[in-house]
């Protein structure tokens, strides 16, 4: 009996194995169906599905072309051919990524093409071929290539009845000049701040200096929100005029030239960047001009000067230069600029401030301290400036440096500091970042920077992770 029962079962498990279960997909509502392919992750099965039948088909390419990723011209070419044949698919493109590899040929008019043929582009990452070799265009290939890429975006600010790139919300452009690593924001290029829906800008290795005051004939008319700018080479006037399109800008990061200088020749205007170094009273009217909107703010500056970019700096009024934003909640540097610290917490600071960050691409802490009573917050950024008043809605200040030993009297001072900001409400964070051969801006593949929190109000595991080597076991 019990051998007739194992005979049965394995029969059954047979028949199983060789029945061909069919799922009827296509009895369901195109709703359901659409609803299914969303959740597929893998662009492969949706080419696959896509192929299936002509109902499929219609509801899958809308997912299937909603992002596209473009190395070269013949990627360039295979797309331009599909949306042509098919408007739809033109359509369905959402976001495109653009990082150009310097070692295939690039088609600029076909890319030109493609940005005016996709009416619902949404999201735009371009990455010039030649930013990440230094092997930047002669003079006239790169004016053909600029003016194709630059067409679709002068296109969309015409008078014509059909203009391109109309739902553009977020673009980083990510471009050189010629013979430079450099490009400059001037009257051929400022039509890419000036698309209608245009809510989230990255420019990176741009000039914006004092003539970009000629091309503006009115300010306040640009919808963007969040403007980051990264290894740029910024004057002050160029700041003003910049700062002066925005309605309402939300975040702003501003980062000036810090490691592109060290590795290019190119002399920059000495009237560029440092600039609350250089002139904090200038640097602060520009910035204000989004003091009705602005929440969070990120400053970078050089760590050191040039003899070649040494201005003589401004004796200017620095102090409480932050208080009438009401709306700013988070500020960062990165970078040693103690006029930017006396800005945001001396005499009066910002009502509303809530997170304060300080960033240094070195190690923070000293490996000798001073053991008096006020030592603990005398080292502290943003605390230590002159007179600083701490709002009360300051809840965290934070510090980021690259990966030290620490010795059994840094971590005294370190718990020290923590319970003399414990007292005002502020929790003290510290965060080390790795060391990495890469740096702003960072391009398509490359690694971004990661930090860990070692302390938090108390120590963290990672804090006596032996591969971090955190610890030293010296005693002073």
């Amino acid at each position: 009996m019990r051998l007739k029962l194992m005979i049965l079962k394995a029969s059954g498990k047979i028949a199983a194995m060789n029945t061909a279960f069919q799922f009827p997909l296509l009895d369901l509502p195109n709703e359901l169906i659409a609803n299914v392919i969303e959740h597929v992750d893998s662009r492969k099965t949706l080419r696959k599905l896509s192929r299936t039948c002509k109902r499929v088909q219609q509801l899958t390419e809308p997912v299937l072309y909603r992002y596209a990723l473009i190395r070269d011209g013949d990627r360039t070419r295979d797309l331009l051919r599909s949306v042509e044949h098919q408007p739809a698919r033109a359509k369905a493109i959402h976001e495109l990524d653009i990082p150009c590899d310097c070692r295939s040929a690039t088609w600029f008019e076909g890319l030109a093409r493609l940005l005016e043929t996709t009416i619902n582009l949404k999201r735009l990452m371009l990455e010039m071929p030649q930013v990440n070799n230094g092997e930047f265009e002669d003079e006239e290939p790169y004016e053909q290539m600029t003016s194709a890429l630059l067409r679709p975006f002068q296109a969309a600010i015409s008078d014509a009845d059909s203009k391109p790139l109309q739902k553009l919300q977020h673009l980083m452009l990510h471009l050189n000049g010629a013979e430079s690593p450099y490009w400059t924001l001037d009257q051929n290029t400022l039509c890419i701040l000036q698309l209608p829906l245009l809510n989230s800008l990255t420019l990176s290795c741009v000039n914006i200096g004092d003539h970009l005051a000629e091309h503006i004939q009115a300010a306040s008319f640009v919808s963007l929100k969040h403007m980051t700018l990264e290894e740029s080479n910024i004057t002050h006037q160029g700041l003003r005029v910049l700062l002066s399109l925005p309605r309402g800008l939300e975040t702003l990061h501003l980062g000036e030239n810090c490691h592109n200088c060290h590795h290019f020749e190119d002399i920059i205007d000495p009237a560029a960047n440092n600039l609350f170094n250089n002139d904090p009273a200038a640097t602060l009217e520009a910035i204000s001009q989004q003091s009705h909107s602005l929440k969070t703010l990120v400053y970078v500056t050089p760590e050191l000067f040039n003899g070649w970019r040494r201005k003589m700096p401004k004796r200017s009024a620095v102090d409480a230069g932050f208080a009438g934003f009401h709306l700013l909640e988070n500020v960062t540097l990165h970078g040693r600029c103690p006029n930017f610290e006396r800005a945001v917490l001396s005499s009066r600071a910002p009502p509303n401030l809530k997170v304060l960050t300080y960033q240094i691409d070195q190690m923070f802490w000293p490996p000798y301290m001073d053991s008096s009573a006020d030592a603990p917050l005398a080292t502290i950024p943003f605390i230590r400036a002159p007179s600083s008043s701490v709002p009360p809605s300051l809840t965290t200040l934070r510090i980021i440096g690259h990966i030290q030993e620490l010795t059994t009297a840094m971590k005294g001072q370190i718990e020290a500091a923590a319970r003399g900001m414990m007292k005002m409400g502020i929790n003290f964070e510290l965060h080390f970042e790795t060391w990495s051969s890469y740096f702003p801006p960072y391009l398509y593949g490359e690694p971004l920077p990661t930090t860990t929190c070692v302390y938090d109000g108390g120590w963290n595991e990672a804090a006596t992770d032996p591969h971090l080597g955190l610890w030293s076991q010296l005693e002073d």
